[in-house]
Protein backbone atom coordinates (compact mmCIF):
# COMPACT_ATOMS: atom_id res chain seq x y z
CA UNK A 1 0.00 0.00 0.00
CA UNK A 2 1.47 3.46 -1.00
CA UNK A 3 2.19 5.60 1.73
CA UNK A 4 0.20 8.43 2.99
CA UNK A 5 2.39 10.93 2.05
CA UNK A 6 2.45 9.82 -1.69
CA UNK A 7 -1.55 9.93 -2.05
CA UNK A 8 -2.22 13.22 -0.05
CA UNK A 9 0.83 14.54 -3.28
CA UNK A 10 -0.89 12.44 -5.96
CA UNK A 11 -4.39 14.14 -4.65
CA UNK A 12 -2.61 18.09 -4.63
CA UNK A 13 -1.05 17.29 -7.84
CA UNK A 14 -4.27 16.33 -9.45
CA UNK A 15 -5.87 19.75 -8.13
CA UNK A 16 -3.71 21.55 -9.03
CA UNK A 17 -4.14 20.36 -12.66
CA UNK A 18 -8.08 21.04 -12.65
CA UNK A 19 -6.87 24.06 -11.81
CA UNK A 20 -4.85 25.23 -14.05
CA UNK A 21 -6.59 23.78 -16.97
CA UNK A 22 -9.23 27.17 -17.29
CA UNK A 23 -6.08 29.34 -17.11
CA UNK A 24 -4.73 27.20 -19.96
CA UNK A 25 -8.08 27.25 -22.05
CA UNK A 26 -7.94 31.06 -21.72
CA UNK A 27 -4.86 31.87 -23.29
CA UNK A 28 -5.09 29.09 -25.98
CA UNK A 29 -8.47 31.66 -26.83
CA UNK A 30 -6.12 34.51 -26.89
CA UNK A 31 -3.80 33.39 -29.07
CA UNK A 32 -6.11 32.06 -31.41
CA UNK A 33 -8.59 35.42 -30.88
CA UNK A 34 -5.19 37.26 -31.72
CA UNK A 35 -3.80 35.07 -34.65
CA UNK A 36 -6.98 36.06 -36.27
CA UNK A 37 -6.36 39.70 -35.46
CA UNK A 38 -3.34 39.32 -37.69
CA UNK A 39 -4.36 37.81 -40.48
CA UNK A 40 -7.40 39.92 -40.65
CA UNK A 41 -4.19 43.13 -40.02
CA UNK A 42 -2.83 41.65 -43.43
CA UNK A 43 -5.98 42.08 -44.94
CA UNK A 44 -6.83 45.33 -44.62
CA UNK A 45 -2.93 45.86 -45.67
CA UNK A 46 -3.74 44.50 -48.62
CA UNK A 47 -7.04 46.27 -49.44
CA UNK A 48 -5.11 49.12 -48.94
CA UNK A 49 -2.26 48.26 -51.39
CA UNK A 50 -4.89 47.17 -54.10
CA UNK A 51 -6.59 50.48 -53.77
CA UNK A 52 -3.65 52.45 -54.62
CA UNK A 53 -3.33 50.45 -57.61
CA UNK A 54 -6.77 51.06 -58.61
CA UNK A 55 -6.30 54.45 -58.44
CA UNK A 56 -2.89 54.74 -59.70
CA UNK A 57 -4.03 52.28 -63.14
CA UNK A 58 -7.28 54.54 -63.31
CA UNK A 59 -9.71 51.82 -62.13
CA UNK A 60 -11.38 54.27 -59.31
CA UNK A 61 -11.22 57.64 -59.09
CA UNK A 62 -9.58 59.95 -56.65
CA UNK A 63 -12.66 60.49 -54.77
CA UNK A 64 -13.49 57.01 -54.53
CA UNK A 65 -9.89 56.31 -53.65
CA UNK A 66 -9.46 58.75 -50.68
CA UNK A 67 -13.01 57.00 -49.03
CA UNK A 68 -11.85 53.35 -49.85
CA UNK A 69 -8.71 54.04 -48.48
CA UNK A 70 -9.89 56.27 -44.93
CA UNK A 71 -12.27 53.43 -44.69
CA UNK A 72 -9.63 50.61 -44.76
CA UNK A 73 -7.42 52.78 -42.21
CA UNK A 74 -10.13 53.71 -39.51
CA UNK A 75 -10.89 49.36 -39.30
CA UNK A 76 -6.85 48.78 -39.51
CA UNK A 77 -6.51 51.09 -36.77
CA UNK A 78 -8.97 50.03 -34.54
CA UNK A 79 -7.91 46.34 -35.09
CA UNK A 80 -4.17 47.29 -33.95
CA UNK A 81 -5.80 49.12 -30.73
CA UNK A 82 -7.38 45.76 -30.23
CA UNK A 83 -3.87 43.70 -31.02
CA UNK A 84 -2.53 46.18 -28.50
CA UNK A 85 -5.36 45.75 -25.65
CA UNK A 86 -4.33 41.85 -26.27
CA UNK A 87 -0.77 42.32 -26.23
CA UNK A 88 -0.50 41.56 -29.69
CA UNK A 89 1.50 43.36 -32.66
CA UNK A 90 5.25 43.38 -32.16
CA UNK A 91 7.21 46.41 -33.08
CA UNK A 92 8.03 45.40 -36.96
CA UNK A 93 3.46 45.33 -37.02
CA UNK A 94 3.94 48.85 -35.66
CA UNK A 95 6.48 50.10 -37.81
CA UNK A 96 4.77 48.70 -41.14
CA UNK A 97 1.75 50.15 -39.87
CA UNK A 98 2.64 53.30 -39.71
CA UNK A 99 5.05 53.06 -42.93
CA UNK A 100 1.71 52.17 -45.05
CA UNK A 101 -0.37 54.95 -42.98
CA UNK A 102 2.45 57.72 -44.32
CA UNK A 103 2.88 56.09 -47.60
CA UNK A 104 -0.70 56.33 -47.80
CA UNK A 105 -0.87 59.90 -47.18
CA UNK A 106 1.92 61.04 -49.91
CA UNK A 107 -0.41 59.02 -52.32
Amino acid sequence: MLPVWVLFLLVCLLWLVYLIQPLRRAAEDTRGQRERMIEEKMRYFHAIREAELDYRTGKITESDFFSVRDRLEIKAAELLRSLDRLGGGSPDDKVRAELNRLRSRGA
